[in-house]
Parts: structure tokens; C-alpha cells; sequence
């Protein structure tokens, strides 16, 4: 038997979704590539984190930076009220997530395999726990195998908040897997504590020179890709 955690932004939901929404609500007439905007701010808001998490940067702060700039880029100027009212709207549409049905199905084949499921994700304590509790994902997943970087002081990249992850894991297993759509915190992060990761690489993103260097993990560029992978990993497990 395996432990299987994953990540949950973009990872378990389509974030764009809610991203999407909300920017039609704010600004109907303006032409752009939304997804290459949301792609871009998500960039941006990586920059930041760690000073948003560490209290450096307020909430509010980060939220209108990253739209913001992400918008500049894009020749698109807003005020600081412009942009907490988008993160208003997006924050309201997050509030309607739902699996999708294929992933709902790996999960469901995850654990009536008999394998441990689980999650690691950065972000706020309570905006993350709205999310988990949208997606439904406690049918699946035991609280005590959810991690949440807020609550620990610990993120990811960091190698401790895998390894404290490794310490609930009732299976007597040696085969750990993450996956995760972010490279650096997901792959990387992974990869660095001694898991097997999966980059679940739905944006066809590509690792930054240098990155990939050193380490071996698998990728798929879709849930249904995801759902054959594991199915032939956890034959052998």
C-alpha cells in the first residue's frame, strides 16, 4: 500500500475557473487572455508568499499587488479598490468549487485500493479549510492527514512539512507520492523530502533552466492521464 497526498489549488480544482468568473464580472470589455493573466498573477503572488505569510505584507496587500501588476503587464491599469473588489468576486466564486467527476474517480480508486490519501497546501488557515470543505475532499482524506502551511509555519518547499506529513501515515508503506501542479514548491519540494512526485502539469507550464536538474519525478498533462498513471504505480505497490 501507498501514501498518496496532494496539493489542492489548480491541483484537486480548476482554479482558473473562479479566476475567469470574476474577471468577466469586473471587466466584460476587456480582450485578453485570461488564462496567461491568471498564469502570470499566480507568478506574482509565488513572489510575494513568503512576506504575505511571515506577516511582512498584509493579505490585502498581496491581493491587490498581484492583480495589479499582473494587469500592468497586460496594459491594463486598476486602483487598489478595483482590486479588492475583484479578489471579493473571486474569493465568492472559490465558494462554488467542486471536483471534477474524473478526479472525484481517482480518489474514489485511491481508497477503495486501500491506499492513504492526504494534503499539503500553502495559504491561509481558514481561506484553505473553506476550500477543503467545498471540494468535500474529508470523504476521501482524515483530518489529521491535512496540512496547511499557516498552521504549522511551515510551506512548501520546505522538506519539514513533508517529513511532519510522513509522521500521521498509518500505512507501513514506503512508497510516498505527492502531486502537485507547482514545480518549484510541489515538484521540487517533493522530490527534495524523499517522495515520488507527479506534476500534474495541466497548464504546460515548463521548469525554469536549471530546475529540473538532479531530479526524477513523472508528468501528466491531464486528470485522465493522472488516473492511468496511478493506476500503474499502485499495481506494483
Amino acid at each position: 500500500m501507498a501514501a498518496l497526498f496532494f496539493d489542492v489549488d489548480d491541483t484537486l480544482y480548476d482554479q482558473l475557473q473562479p479566476f475567469e468568473q470574476a474577471y468577466i464580472q469586473h471587466f466584460p470589455d476587456q480582450n485578453l487572455n485570461i488564462e496567461e493573466l491568471f498564469k502570470y498573477s499566480r507568478k506574482l503572488s509565488d513572489q510575494v508568499f513568503d512576506l504575505s505569510e511571515s506577516g511582512a505584507m498584509s493579505a490585502d496587500a498581496m491581493k491587490i499587488y498581484r492583480i495589479q501588476k499582473a494587469l500592468q503587464a497586460f496594459g491594463k491599469e486598476i486602483t487598489s479598490d478595483e482590486a479588492l473588489a475583484f479578489q471579493e468576486s473571486y474569493e465568492n466564486f472559490q465558494k462554488t468549487i467542486k471536483l471534477s467527476d474524473q478526479m472525484a474517480a481517482i480518489l474514489d480508486f485511491c481508497r477503495k485500493s486501500g491506499h492513504e490519501l492526504g494534503l499539503i497546501t500553502n495559504g491561509p488557515s481558514k481561506h484553505q479549510e473553506a476550500k477543503i470543505n467545498q471540494l468535500g475532499l474529508t470523504k476521501w482524506v482524515r483530518p489529521e492527514n491535512i496540512w496547511i502551511s499557516a498552521q504549522v509555519k511551515i510551506a512548501k518547499p520546505q522538506r519539514e512539512i513533508f517529513d511532519l506529513a510522513k509522521k500521521n501515515v498509518r500505512q507501513l508503506t514506503t512508497d510516498y507520492y505527492y502531486i502537485g501542479d507547482h514545480f518549484v514548491n510541489d515538484i521540487i519540494g517533493a522530490s527534495r523530502a524523499g517522495w515520488q512526485a507527479i506534476w500534474l502539469n495541466k497548464r504546460h507550464k515548463t521548469a525554469e533552466d536549471g530546475q529540473a536538474s538532479g531530479f526524477e519525478y513523472y508528468q501528466v498533462s491531464s486528470e485522465a492521464e493522472l488516473y492511468q498513471l496511478l493506476k500503474q504505480l499502485l499495481s506494483e505497490c
